[in-house]
């Protein structure tokens, strides 16, 4: 995946003045990005504050949070977050935040960031699911089994283990969520499954099948011999997304 871009618009006060600042984030990829999205709310002072508890999310490429604490303007926050705490550790050299200006600044030009199209992914969302280097060609459910098409495609239900649906917010989905992938189509509501007979062909069963979001980025490929081309599982996959 190519380089991700997302704007941050963030508030803080001063002498009861409430002030407006901008960031861009340049980050490595949607994946990290997402990540990142789930792992701020997480982040704490030393007297236990939490730095971004107010963060949303507009779209995948617009955030948002108000703040009293720490540094003064968002840009040196996010900073300051990224290099002091050891919880982020790990976006070090996959983030670079960069302050836009206020919003009383004139003078700074904003870059337009390239806009990623597709929706967002959110735990208990349905996609087609779509090779991302072929992107004519879909997963297509036919009981019992899924195939790859590009002439048609199936809907499918991204569920996450861990989160139940009848929460309220939304979960975005990252790589090391576990999930289950039920097609919309399949009779009594099954999930999908690792085919028997050794073959690993995805097929509906009344076993829930648990993977990984990651796995979408190799861990499912093409193959079968009968004559159609089956969605199995295995090492050296294709690459696949959400749309």
């Amino acid at each position: 995946m190519t380089i991700f871009y997302v704007y941050v618009n963030g508030t803080y006060s001063v002498q009861s003045t409430v002030i407006i600042d901008r960031v861009l984030l340049t980050i490595d990829s949607r994946y990290v990005a997402d990540e990142l999205f789930r792992k701020l709310p997480t982040v704490e002072t030393r007297k236990g504050v939490k730095y971004f508890r107010t963060l949303t999310r507009k779209s995948p490429q617009f955030w948002s949070f108000d703040t009293t604490d720490g540094p003064a303007d968002p840009a040196k926050l996010i900073m300051d977050a990224l290099y002091t705490h050891e919880s982020l550790s790990e976006f070090r050299l996959n983030v670079m935040p960069k302050i836009l200006g206020s919003m009383y600044d004139r003078t700074v030009s904003w870059p337009i960031i390239p806009i990623v199209p597709g929706p967002d992914w959110l735990d208990n969302g349905v996609y087609f699911i779509r090779d991302k280097r072929r992107p004519d060609r879909y997963w297509n459910f036919v009981q019992p089994s899924v195939y790859v098409s590009d002439t048609k495609m199936s809907k499918f239900k991204i569920s996450t283990v861990e989160f139940a649906e009848e929460e309220e917010e939304s979960k975005v989905l990252i790589r090391s969520d576990l999930i289950r992938i039920r097609p919309l189509q399949a009779q009594g509501g099954c999930y999908l499954d690792v085919g028997q007979n050794g073959n690993n062909v995805l097929s509906v069963s009344l076993l829930a099948g648990e993977w990984t979001f990651g796995e979408f980025l190799g861990g499912f490929k093409e193959g079968g011999d009968n004559g159609a081309i089956e969605v199995t599982w295995g090492d050296d996959g294709d690459h696949w997304e959400l749309c």
